[in-house]
């Protein structure tokens, strides 16, 4: 049981991490590390390890395998926490698993493996024991009352045919035992398991495969379905739909971070000549922007903000990578923090060589 922990556990750390050891900074595989170790973290890393932050540098991070919230958790190493908290309130402290998807951070470890949070949830799921279906309890309690009913009725007829004695008591226990094994239905076993495969095929043709039998039944036993709004029921992405520009609304088809999409104005599909105004938009969602657009095996996901991920998933639906790549290099950034709320970026024209700075927030800010 506790290897198979560990295994979970496994999957979801990082592969190797950056530490600080004899002052010296090493990278070192994430299994090795032991609680005290200094661990350095920047953009994209996954939190090896439950630590306390000793420095943070406008860091966020994404907490969403851990507490289900989508939106980006702001750390501070200097908060001096008190009480009982929760994970998502406790800012000084990164959980194993979880995702930094902007700054740079410095923290202590505090526990690994099975000790962290992760490790402990991980536990809690293993020892979670199976349940009687509300089909399994209806079977045993009538098998409870139908032995009690055949017994009564076997004893009541042993007795009255030892009473009568007209066959011997040899024959009379056959007799009686004869007629408690033809009360048992063993033909039920067969018709539940027929009715049981009947409903799995039926949830089959809608989309809904189940691994188990008795699964049907209670998923038919099911009147109220409990489920938070957020990553329960939905992808956890973010798409952009519409554009509002030059008083224009502009419909954007697709979903999801796969870069695939047309545009609509007042139900015509725009041209990419008619498209050349927005260049400026597009060209600023895309290079304004720390989000990284991963394809695996046709599987598109994003690391870092989803909301950062819709805008470059919209500049691809549009404009080709290699258009930025071509086109512009990265001077230097102004990562996006509360007081400012503003994102700015510098970037060379390769063509012009001239540089642009392109800024992206709150309207009133960049006004």
């Amino acid at each position: 049981m506790q290897k198979e922990q560990w295994l979970h556990i496994k999957k979801i750390s990082a592969p190797y991490s950056k530490v600080l050891r004899d002052g010296e900074e090493k990278k070192i595989p994430s299994k090795e590390i032991v609680p005290g170790d200094v661990v350095l973290l920047e953009e994209g890393d996954i939190v090896p390890a439950d630590m306390r932050l000793i420095e943070a540098t406008r860091l966020h991070v994404d907490e969403s395998s851990l507490t289900g919230e989508s939106n980006t958790i702001k750390k501070k190493s200097v908060e001096q926490l008190t009480g009982e908290l929760t994970i998502h309130e406790q800012s000084n402290m990164l959980f194993m698993g979880t995702i930094v998807t902007l700054g740079v951070g410095k923290g202590i470890v505090t526990a690994t493996g099975m000790r962290t949070e992760f490790g402990k949830i991980a536990g809690s799921i293993q020892e979670i024991k199976e349940q009687a279906t509300p089909l399994q309890v209806k079977f045993e309690k009538m098998a409870k009352q139908l032995s009690a009913v055949v017994l009564i009725l076997v004893a009541v007829v042993f007795v009255l045919g030892f009473l009568n004695m007209r066959i011997g008591l040899v024959e009379l226990f056959m007799f009686s035992l004869s007629l408690a094994v033809a009360a048992v239905p063993t033909s039920l076993p067969a018709i539940v398991t027929i009715s049981l495969g009947l409903g799995a095929k039926r949830l089959a043709g809608k989309n809904m495969i189940i691994k188990k039998l008795p699964a049907a039944e209670s998923l038919g036993a099911v009147t109220v379905i409990c489920s938070d709004k957020t990553g329960t029921i939905t992808k956890n992405q973010m798409t952009v739909t519409k554009i509002y520009s030059s008083k224009k609304i502009i419909d954007v088809t697709g979903s999801g971070y796969i870069p695939e999409g047309d545009f609509f104005y007042e139900g015509k599909k725009l041209s990419k000549k008619d498209l050349n105004s927005l260049e400026v938009l597009f060209r600023i969602g895309y290079l304004c922007n720390n989000a990284k657009l991963i394809n695996n095996n046709n599987n598109w996901s994003i690391i870092g903000d989803s909301t950062e991920g819709s805008l470059i998933v919209l500049s691809k639906k549009s404009l080709d990578e290699s258009y930025f790549e071509q086109n512009f290099e990265k001077i230097e950034e102004i990562p996006f923090d509360s007081d400012r709320k503003l994102m700015s970026v510098i970037y060379e024209n390769l063509k012009t060589k001239k540089n642009r700075s392109i800024c992206k927030g709150c309207a009133g800010c960049i006004a």
